[in-house]
Formats: structure tokens, sequence, C-alpha cells
């Protein structure tokens, strides 16, 4: 229980009464909090410590708080609260804001989607995600494993600079092949989310055996030929040379030949075997392994993925990126908090929750406050090692592995992820890092910086 104390029955203005109200002590983060019902409210009041730097409890919970939305008392519209008071009684001049709560995968059960719910918790929501785990049998592991390296591959596509004999053929496919990729390209540019995409080789994805017959995966040019040789069928670009200049640049594979992946399976992705592809996942339907189920991906409104991570396909079988399609949620948060010189006075911020969230429980992606607090700190102390940070290395800085020590004791390799499980996704470190290079380094790393 995180509340130092629970009352019934608190009024807060004439218009509201709470039905539960949690009071929490300086420096508890709450991820999910409670809500009521169709009717009544829930409180959640939150003691600040007024030496430290005052920061909204709102923004480590795992719900967005995105639109409508709105606030009140600010100009000649002063709000009281009965919460909200000063040493001697006094209630203060406060603020109210107020936001709903989140996008979900376009291939997510409607009816899943819409389910409500009141209250939630970080713990149920991991034993939630292993329990679905530990549903998948190895054989379905090894399907899904395959299944997701196919699709990684096809999202990356080849890093190879384009070759400008390439630029020049002319490319026959099939009406299906060429609807599918004028469609797969508008979805990657919709995923891009504005940003130009990089010219890159547009080679074809295709499976092939090497000189000691093990399966490798090579992209190739769109203009390619069959050959057979004394180790087997390949299919190889005629821009592909061991010797050629840039040729070595295109994407070459070993990993199928890893035994991390089912190779008839593989093979059938690879090939477009509809009917093999067909004939394997219907066996591992029984196994837990089944595609056509409804995605589970919820995300927060606030994220900027607009596609679904996990892979999906198309009733042809194609692969296709799943848009992300916005929730609108009745779940009501009105915060009150008071004016900035009556904070020492009145170190406390009221948050009040009304109705159930219609979606499912959000996963923790958002990182509390005092953890990037503390990152942003550590960040800024770095002095020379800062211009040329990454993620790895910053996750390899002793400065940082001291941190984690002293947070995580009983730890013996403790990692950024012992503090929050939103830090295992490298891409917030990423965004820390570069927020602090710009505000110590506004002209850069490079010569304009000296």
């Amino acid at each position: 229980m995180l509340a130092r104390e629970v009352k019934t029955k608190v009024k807060i203005n004439r218009q509201t009464i709470l039905d539960v109200l949690y009071i929490y002590s300086p420096g508890t983060v709450v991820e999910y909090p409670a809500t009521s019902g169709d009717s009544g409210h829930i409180g959640h009041l939150f003691e600040m410590d007024p030496t430290q730097e005052w920061s909204n409890p709102c923004n480590s919970f795992a719900y967005s708080l995105g639109p409508p939305k709105g606030s009140r008392g600010h100009g000649g519209d002063v709000l009281y609260c009965d919460l909200l008071t000063d040493t001697g009684g006094q209630r203060v001049p406060c603020r109210e804001s107020h936001a709903t709560c989140s996008k979900a995968c376009s291939y997510a059960d409607e009816e899943a989607l819409s389910a409500p719910h009141f209250q939630a918790s970080r713990d149920a929501v991991q034993s939630s995600l292993l329990a679905l785990r530990k549903t998948l049998s190895p054989d379905a592991q090894l399907l899904q494993r395959t299944m997701s390296y196919w699709a990684a591959l096809c999202r990356a596509g080849c890093s190879a600079p384009p070759d400008p004999c390439q630029m020049n053929l002319e490319i026959i496919r099939t009406p299906r092949k060429q609807a599918w990729l004028e469609t797969w390209d508008k979805q990657r540019d919709e995923s891009h989310r504005g940003q130009p995409s990089k010219l890159t080789c547009k080679g074809q994805l295709i499976f092939d055996h090497g000189h000691d017959n093990q399966p490798i995966v090579r992209y190739v040019g769109y203009y390619y030929y069959f050959s057979v040789l004394k180790f087997g069928h390949c299919a190889r670009c005629e821009f592909y040379s061991k010797n050629g200049p840039g040729a070595r640049d295109h994407f070459l594979d070993h990993g199928p030949s890893s035994g991390l992946y089912d190779i008839d399976y593989l093979q059938a992705l690879f090939n477009g075997d509809t009917t093999e592809i067909a004939m394997i996942e219907q066996e591992a339907m029984q196994k837990g392994f089944d595609l056509s189920a409804p995605c589970r991906v919820v995300m927060n409104h606030t994220s900027v993925r607009s596609k679904c991570p996990h892979t999906h396909r198309n009733a042809n079988g194609e692969l296709v990126l799943a848009p992300m399609k916005r929730l609108y949620c009745q779940c009501l948060f009105r915060v009150y908090q008071p004016f900035e010189e009556y904070r020492t006075t009145c170190p406390r911020i009221l948050v009040v929750c009304s109705k159930p969230h219609n979606h499912p429980v959000p996963l923790p992606a958002k990182t509390p406050t005092s953890i990037w607090s503390d990152l942003f700190r550590i960040l800024e102390e770095m002095d020379h090692d800062l211009p040329d940070m990454t993620p790895c290395r910053f996750l390899r800085h002793p400065t940082v592995l001291t941190f984690l020590r002293r947070q995580s004791p009983d730890s013996p390799h403790p990692t950024l992820a012992n503090l929050h499980v939103s830090l295992a996704n490298r891409d917030h470190l990423w965004s820390y890092i570069t927020q602090v290079q710009k505000l110590k380094f506004p002209f850069g790393t490079g010569w304009q910086g000296l």
C-alpha cells in the first residue's frame, strides 16, 4: 500500500465529496492512481517537499493526460480547495487543470479495448505479461522468433547506398506485388512522422545458401538472376561481387544458420509460399502461436509511435505496419495545486479521478520524474565525457555503475531497468542524453561548438 493514510467521504468544495482519499508521503511515486465507477470521485493527496524542486505527480502516471483538457484559476478566477490549506488552516488560492487519458493497435480486439478498469498496479501488469509468455511452448517461441526476425529485416531493408544502375532499371512486378510495395512505402513514410527517408538500396530480400550450404539472408538489386552452382541454388545480384567496388556494402546476414530460427518457416516467408505458411501456422495454433489473435498493444497518448511495433499481416499474408488509433477515455483527471507563492506554506497537490478507464491497462512506459532528474544530474556532471556520450557508454560509465550499486545494493549486476522498467528502452536514454547535450553545447559538439 503506497498511501500513508486513507480517508472516506472527504469534502473538497461545495460541489464535490470524495468517496475515498489517499494521502501520500513526500517522494511517493504513483503510476496507477485508482479511479471511481460511473459516479463518485477518488482523491489522491500528494504531500510535497518544499525544499525540493516542485514537480507534478501526474508526470509519473502511466496514463497519458491528453485532450480534451483545460484549466481554471488564472487571472481573476480564484479557486479554493478545502484540502489545500496553509499552516494556519486557511485555504490558499489554487488553480485546477483537467485532462483525459491512449492509443491502441488497429488489429486489437474491440471488445477488449473497451473493457473498463478502476485500479491497476505495475505488479499486476507484469504478472499478466509473464503469464502470457509462459503459455507459449518452445516450438511456438521458435516460430515467433522467426516471424520477428523476418519482419525486422523487411522493416529495416538494406542500408547500402543506391546504385545508379539500379535506379535506371525497368522493374517488372506482378500487380499484387506492385500494390503491396506502394502500400508498404506509404506506411514506412507515415511511421517516420514527416522525417525525410534516407535513400538506400531498394533490393529484394531473398533466402539463400552459402558455399558451405548454410542458409544466409542477402539483399540483392531489383535485377537478379538465378544460377545453379555445385553447392546449391542461389540468387545473386548482378551488382553483388566480392571484388567489385561497393558491392560488399549490401546486406548479408548468416543469422539463419545459427539454429535460432525455423528454416522451413523462414524460407516460406521469404518465398511468399502461402500454402506452406498456412500449413505451418495452422499446426502451430495448437501450441500457442496464433498471428490472427487480437493484438494487445496499448500505448500512451503522448507516445510518438504511429505504427504498432508488433508484426501484422493482411489477408494476403503480406507484412503491414498497423496504424495506432486513438482511444477516447471517459476517465477525468482534475489536478488542484496552489499558486507558486503559496507552495511553501501549502506543499500539497490534489488529484481527483472520476469515472473508469474504458481501455486496457497501459504499460509503465513513462519514467518517473524523480528518476529522470537523477539521470539528468549525472549527465550534467560528466563534463568531458558528455560530448560523445551514447547509451552504451552511459551504461558502462563508472559514475553510472556506482549510482546503480547505491540504488540497488541487493542486485549483483544492477541495470537502469532496476530503477524503472521504462529505462529498458534505450530510446528514452538517448533522448535524455540529447537534451543535456543541447543544453550544455547549444552550438553542437563539432567545430562550431568550440
